[in-house]
């Protein structure tokens, strides 16, 4: 059902879309194989938490799964399916209930998107590696 990253030849630019949900922001991106964000959108999450002080896993997942339809939506608003060739989703380290939140609707992607690859993300190293987005 998931499938591995496989870059097809035929495709004129490689564009990826991300998913991040590693703890209680939402968010979506179109990154092209130039490293240029084509689209972006979040959503936060923090006045739901400052009541409490911190994060509260529960709060962040309900948000999660009310959120990705619409960043999701206007992260594609101008850009067509099969122009992607790949989503990226982060897996781990973060809140497991968060992380589901996104992998789920990722899955739910590529069921309905069948030409999708999947790019499975650490967060933490993917933090590591922005410095790349700037320099060579």
């Amino acid at each position: 059902m998931i499938r591995s990253l496989t870059i097809k030849r035929f495709y004129h630019s490689f564009r990826v879309l991300g998913i991040e949900t590693s703890c209680d922001d939402t968010s979506a991106a179109v990154v092209d194989d130039d490293r240029t964000i084509i689209s972006q959108a979040c959503r936060n999450q923090f006045k739901y938490h400052q009541p409490w002080g911190g994060i509260v896993p529960s709060i962040a997942k309900n948000h999660h799964y009310e959120n990705l339809v619409p960043v999701v939506a206007e992260v594609m608003k101008d850009i067509e399916w099969n122009t992607i060739a790949a989503i990226a989703t982060s897996i781990k380290p973060g809140l497991v209930i968060s992380l589901w939140q996104g992998i789920k609707f990722t899955r739910q992607l590529l069921e309905k998107y069948t030409h999708l690859s999947f790019i499975p993300i650490h967060h933490m190293e993917a933090h590591a590696l922005t410095v790349r987005l700037t320099h060579e």
